[in-house]
């Protein structure tokens, strides 16, 4: 199997096993919503006054963050060791250190203060839709259990962070060997961004792809058409 389907498929697995996970970390956040509630209740909480509680404390539990964590870490070490021997194979070239494997991982994590944010906000507006209703924390919890608290949002961070630190690694051994074009590459389907239909298949200096712009926010170079984007570059080893 050549790099980058294993790579494909090093990306897939991490898709399905936080697919399998969601449940349990929709439970850990309602838990962590338990725990503040009885915290508070004595103190003759209201759901209104809950809000200020979630507002201020929420935060996604220890639990729910480290099984992700570590999935992702095991993945991009996997990546780390296939650009390090591909281009070992192709030019000599040294592969990462550890300290240089241990700094990329570091750039490349979830963005927990993200999910959190819009965790909360899905919070409070279930509560304030709970409390118009004249019903308590029980009709809360159920209602949060169909919601799916974070955990779209924890996909679609955790798949970008996986895709940016494949495409940055192989930046970084591609430099090193020489390489100066690359290939916007993968398959185009009809629910592609527009930005990724026109540029597939073509091939970009590095000057090129510095100057792209995919209107995401994100720099093309390690996300090309932005979040959840499946496609990637593809080194053009003369």
């Amino acid at each position: 199997m050549d790099p980058r389907s294993q790579i494909e498929k090093i990306k897939d697995d991490m898709r399905l096993a936080l697919e399998d996970n969601s449940g349990k970390f929709n439970a850990a956040i309602v838990r962590e919503l338990d725990y503040l509630w009885r915290r508070y209740r004595s103190q003759a909480l209201s759901l209104e006054d809950f809000i200020w509680i979630i507002d201020q404390q929420f935060t996604i539990p220890a639990t729910a963050k480290a099984s992700i964590v570590n999935q992702l870490q095991e993945s991009e070490r996997k990546i780390g060791e296939l650009w390090s021997q591909y281009f070992g194979d192709v030019s000599n070239v040294e592969g990462l250190s550890a300290t240089d494997l241990e700094k990329m991982l570091a750039l490349y994590q979830v963005d927990f203060p993200k999910i959190a944010k819009a965790t909360r906000q899905t919070i409070v507006d279930e509560i304030r839709r709970t409390a118009r209703a004249g019903q308590g924390i029980t009709v809360l919890r159920s209602a949060l259990k169909k919601r799916g608290l974070g955990d779209g949002e924890t996909r679609t961070l955790a798949n970008t962070a996986l895709a940016q630190f494949d495409n940055s690694t192989m930046f970084e051994f591609a430099k090193e060997a020489g390489v100066e074009r690359y290939k916007y590459d993968g398959v185009v389907n009809p629910n592609s961004r527009k930005f990724c239909k026109i540029n597939c298949g073509k091939i970009f200096s590095m000057n090129e792809i510095m100057s792209m712009d995919n209107g995401q926010g994100l720099s093309v170079l390690s996300s090309l058409g932005g979040y959840n984007c499946t496609h990637f570059w593809t080194p053009v080893v003369e």
